[in-house]
């Protein structure tokens, strides 16, 4: 990590009251972060939860606390909030990546299964015979009229279109 970086994100520090304006102790922060940061990265991370966490500088210690809610330290020395006694609140935690699928398209005003029009009305078609029959069980030949009244799709898998 270079000095200077890190020594240019922990000046945000200064915007917080009761920040030391001593240079000497501005030093020896840049220091104690650079033993307890393994990168650049991290510390930019710190800097900002911190400045979202107080409003006033909380001190060394305080800023390791925060640093060990996600991170491991170099230097391997652990520390709790003396402030959040509860713990540090989480952050928020980020959107969960999916498996992009297909594209939902809403069904229209009418239909009551799907957008496409012949699967919607073999859908309904289906939903008047159960009614009709009383129960969920088909069993028998289609009679002429079902089987004209049947989708083009179904007729040809059923076999009775070519």
């Amino acid at each position: 990590m270079n000095p200077n970086n890190v020594a240019d994100m922990l000046s945000a520090f200064r915007l917080m009251p009761f920040f030391p304006q001593d240079e000497n102790a501005f030093l020896e922060l840049v220091r104690f972060v650079g033993r307890m940061c393994h990168t650049e990265e991290q510390v930019r991370w710190l800097v900002d939860r911190t400045l979202s966490l107080y409003d006033k500088w909380p001190g060394p210690m305080e800023l390791r606390a925060v640093f060990c809610t996600i991170y491991k330290p170099k230097d391997g020395v652990l520390a709790y909030s003396n402030i959040y006694r509860e713990g540090i609140p989480p952050v928020a935690a980020p959107a969960h990546r999916q498996i992009a699928g297909p594209e939902l398209i809403p069904i229209p005003e009418g239909h009551i299964a799907s957008a496409d029009p012949e699967l919607d009305a073999m859908v309904k078609q289906l939903a008047e015979a159960v009614a009709k029959k009383g129960d969920t069980h088909f069993g028998g030949k289609a009679s002429a009229a079902e089987i004209a009244a049947a989708p083009k799709w179904l007729r040809k898998l059923e076999g009775f279109d070519e």
